[in-house]
């Protein structure tokens, strides 16, 4: 897959792990997932979002007044 802005041709894959527990089954399957997708060539990142000042977005509140943990996932 070629990314036509860039014309990088590596695929990029993102893990996203929401649960708040410290011993997360789905933390640890998302990050042997992403192993096996580096380890098949993929640039990979995971997202944790235990790592991130979020709130609950209702779409009303002005992007100013939000965290920045919202703005840097976004």
């Amino acid at each position: 897959m070629t990314n036509p802005i860039s014309g990088d041709a590596r695929v990029r894959i993102v893990g996203i792990v929401g649960s708040l527990r410290t011993v997360s089954y789905t933390r640890m399957a998302v990050k042997v997932a992403l192993a096996g997708a580096k380890k098949a060539g993929a640039e990979t990142q995971l997202i944790d979002l235990r790592d991130y000042d979020l709130v609950f977005c209702d779409g009303e509140t002005p992007d100013e007044d939000l965290p920045a943990g919202v703005h840097r996932l976004r």
